[in-house]
């Protein structure tokens, strides 16, 4: 290691790796805009920052029953829309309940 404290200083790690992708004019244009903004002087150290720093929501799964209950509901909401007789869509609603009790 070099101790003479003249010029500029060693960069910690050499950025070698490289990421391609595409976008429109418009998002280029918002992208620009942006780092202005937030004072970056490179569009690459503006998306770094951004994309190193940022936590992403973690990815929400729904269990098969509950989209089946969802589907379901949808069905009475319908037939509710039909004007089907509140007789129907109350047996309809029943059997939900009892499925999602198990009984």
């Amino acid at each position: 290691m070099n101790n003479n404290k003249k010029g500029r200083p060693a960069v910690p790690v050499k950025k070698d790796q490289r990421i391609t992708f595409r976008i429109t004019a418009m998002e280029l244009e918002s992208l620009k805009a942006k780092l202005d903004k937030a004072g970056f002087k490179t569009l690459g150290a503006y998306v770094r920052e951004h994309l190193c720093n940022h936590q992403p929501r973690e990815k929400v799964s729904i269990p098969f029953a509950g989209m089946q209950v969802a589907l379901e509901l949808q069905a009475v909401a319908n037939m509710i829309n039909q004007g089907k007789d509140s007789g129907l869509v109350i047996e309809e609603l029943h059997k939900i309940n009892n499925k999602l009790l198990g009984v």
